[in-house]
């Protein structure tokens, strides 16, 4: 089984709806910042990732933690990656998913 390095590329920040929908002084997202890593090891949620993202990242983790390639083979440049965001909608976080070898996690 292969471990999935999760890596935060992306923080963003819906403007123009957290103003119409969310509370005042919304903050931009509590949990993560640009470069985090953290390690999948057999398709389980790792320490310090924010539930949320987990529940958007987990069916991706589980197949390629299982071998599966070619998630999105019309957008991204190989075969074991993938971009996803969790489902905040006024502030959505960006990730990298890559499939590693054991030991490979740096």
């Amino acid at each position: 089984m292969k471990q999935v390095k999760i890596t935060v590329v992306d923080t963003t920040f819906n403007e123009k709806i957290a103003k119409r929908y969310g509370v005042p002084n919304l903050p931009e997202c509590p949990s993560h910042k640009v470069g985090q890593v953290f390690i999948s090891r057999s398709g389980v949620k790792p320490d310090g990732l924010c539930e949320e993202a987990w529940l958007s990242l987990e069916k991706y983790v589980f197949a390629m933690s299982r071998g599966a390639k070619t998630l999105w083979n019309h957008w991204v440049n190989s075969d074991n990656i993938s971009i996803n965001t969790c489902s905040d909608g006024f502030r959505p976080t960006v990730f990298l998913l890559e499939t590693i070898d054991e030991g490979d996690e740096a």
